[in-house]
């Protein structure tokens, strides 16, 4: 029973990290985008 708790457990904690891992890449994409806008801009 506790085994079956623990990879339930591993599970969503990688789910977790994955979804952490998705944000961040968006947000990172995101930020390299405004910059890009903003170096065009000042060009």
């Amino acid at each position: 029973m506790s085994c079956s708790h623990e990879s339930s457990f591993d599970s969503t904690s990688r789910r977790l990290n994955e979804g952490r891992a998705a944000v961040m890449t968006l947000f990172f994409k995101h930020h390299l985008m405004q910059n890009d806008a903003n170096f065009d801009v000042g060009d």
